[in-house]
């Protein structure tokens, strides 16, 4: 694939808070991780404000984006959680069937077996 700067470069994203740890820098699994100014919403990949700008640097905001979803989940899941207490449970099974329809869909996507060479797609979309 190639790269090469292009209009969204300049723009901006949604700004976001981090809840500080003395210790590890960053504190995991806190809900206010990655939180905009508007109550639980939150900014999460390329619309968020370290991915665009002088901070894009072509594949390497693809590892960020991954990140920041990876370490927003636990939050997430913290919040939900919290949620989920103070209304007594009553809302737990609905979650737990898109848990398990979202499980099957990924384990149908990485259980498939194709015939086409992936570094032969790459070289194709890359001319």
């Amino acid at each position: 694939m190639k790269i090469f700067p292009a209009v969204h470069y300049s723009m901006g994203g949604l700004w976001v808070d981090y809840v500080k740890n003395a210790e590890q820098g960053f504190e995991g699994g806190d809900p206010g991780n990655q939180r905009t100014n508007i109550p639980n919403l939150y900014a999460i990949g390329e619309c968020d404000y370290q991915y665009h700008g002088a901070n894009r640097l072509g594949a390497n905001s693809l590892l960020s984006c991954i990140f920041s979803g990876l370490f927003l989940a636990p939050c997430l899941q913290t919040l939900l959680n919290s949620v989920l207490r103070c209304r007594g449970g009553a809302r737990r099974e609905p979650l737990s069937s898109a848990v398990k329809d979202h499980e099957g869909a990924a384990s149908a996507l990485l259980s498939r077996i194709g015939g086409e060479n992936p570094y032969l797609v790459h070289q194709e979309l890359g001319m």
